[in-house]
């Protein structure tokens, strides 16, 4: 008897276990543009992203992919959650939800890490690849503002975690002038560069041209 019992509590403190350790969002934006100020149409690409080892995000480079679990040109960046605009019946103004996120299904991704947000006006939910000269937005802020909270990886088990990036010229959602964000930082202000070369391919480049010049040498 004492068996059984011990097992049904085993089990039990599985299932409670597995129940916890995954993690949902609520995200709203208000107002995301492209770089000349033109609100993001619906079906504009959203990122949800994390910075998994050492709490910088870096620029994005050709050639990344936009799936999840995807490492943005080969950092510890992750793509946690994919989706678009048309969440929100007006463009540049998104509110979705993430559904339930696993934490173990993103290599390397720990509560207590960065979270972040990326806006590419010209890519769709089709786009699987970043390709050189796309434009793209990028917001994340360690504080709580605008009755949301901080963009930072919560303990497993919450739910419905409110992330909020609102400027003061949005008028749905936004709380309009007196939000923290200025305008201009809802503008996609950056544009994606070409492919850095692997290491390997940099010091063979080096070396042919040492050797061309050790020959001119001679």
């Amino acid at each position: 008897m004492k068996t059984h019992i011990l097992l049904i509590a085993l089990s039990l403190g599985l299932l409670s276990t597995q129940a916890n350790a995954s993690i949902s969002f609520l995200i709203q934006g208000d107002a995301l543009k492209d770089s000349a100020g033109t609100p993001v149409p619906q079906t504009g690409l959203l990122l949800f992203v994390s910075s998994t080892s050492d709490a910088v995000f870096d620029a994005i480079q050709a050639g990344s992919s936009t799936a999840i679990g995807s490492s943005l040109n080969g950092s510890d960046d992750k793509v946690l959650f994919r989706g678009d605009f048309s969440t929100y019946p007006a463009a540049g103004v998104f509110d979705m939800t993430t559904g339930a996120l696993d934490l173990s299904s993103v290599s390397g991704w720990n509560a207590g890490d960065p979270l972040g947000l990326l806006w590419f006006p010209t890519l769709t939910l089709a786009s699987t690849t970043i390709d050189a000269g796309t434009q793209y937005g990028f917001y994340r802020n360690g504080a709580a503002v605008d009755s949301t909270l901080a963009w930072t990886t919560p303990a497993d088990g919450t739910d419905n975690y409110l992330l909020g990036f609102f400027t003061q010229d949005g008028g749905e959602l936004s709380p309009g002038p007196g939000a923290a964000n200025p305008a201009a930082a809802g503008n996609a202000s950056f544009t994606v560069g070409g492919v850095v070369p692997e290491p390997s391919r940099m010091m063979l480049g080096l070396f042919g041209i040492l050797g061309l010049a050790f020959r001119r040498r001679r």
